[in-house]
């Protein structure tokens, strides 16, 4: 009976050994198994974070490159048509203008090369007319009853000549030949005064080149 006793108890302590170190080896295979999947799940998470910068950061470039063409489109536009606004032909009496610095020209070397206080031909007489009828804002006005006759006189605010209708009934007015051009085509910035100021009637300019007096001039 003892050795059999014996033998049972020898038995139940290499079952119970056996038992633990299953165990043990039980937890550590378990144990493993997570921190491997954290450490793929982390590879993973990063890959994607790294996709989704660089994905950020070229379409923030394609967005910025989108943007530069089409800032350049306008302003090519812009520059188009500035150009077709600033060319002609402008026809006015019997001439035909290329550009709004042509018909600046004319009509400057003209207010300088005639006599004061003299009526002006009627071939001068009918271009005047006319660029105040398609450049003054109140042409209406400024030729009221009709036009008898153009002059040019010393103007006592501008200190310079200008362009004075008289009307049929007598009456006389004053209108400044710059503003009808620019009207009908802008000129260059250059070329226009300071408000309230003509300084291009008081001497003559760069601007200024042939023209004025009946049939001569730069237009054409």
């Amino acid at each position: 009976m003892a050795e059999t006793t014996a033998s049972e108890e020898q038995l139940a302590e290499q079952n119970t050994s056996s038992s633990s170190s299953s165990s043990a080896k039980e937890i550590d295979v378990d144990s493993s198994k997570p921190e491997a999947g954290r450490e793929a799940g982390d590879d993973k998470a990063t890959d994607s974070k790294k996709r989704k910068v660089d994905d950020g950061k070229g379409k923030a470039k394609v967005d910025e490159q989108s943007e530069d063409k089409k800032k350049k489109k306008k302003n090519e536009e812009a520059e188009e048509a500035s150009k077709e606004i600033l060319s002609g032909p402008v026809k006015l009496g019997y001439k035909t203008f290329d550009s709004s610095v042509e018909i600046f020209d004319y009509f400057y070397n003209f207010l300088h090369s005639w006599p004061l206080n003299l009526n002006v031909n009627k071939y001068e007489h009918q271009m005047l007319l006319e660029l105040l009828q398609k450049g003054h804002k109140n042409a209406a006005r400024k030729i009221g009853v009709g036009i008898r006759s153009f002059q040019i006189h010393k103007h006592p605010k501008w200190m310079g000549r200008c362009f004075v209708p008289i009307r049929e009934d007598g009456s006389v007015d004053y209108f400044r030949f710059r503003k009808c051009v620019h009207h009908i085509l802008p000129l260059p910035d250059e070329m226009l005064p300071l408000p309230g100021v003509d300084k291009h009637l008081s001497s003559k300019k760069k601007y200024s080149k042939q023209g004025g007096r009946g049939r001569g001039g730069s237009g054409k």
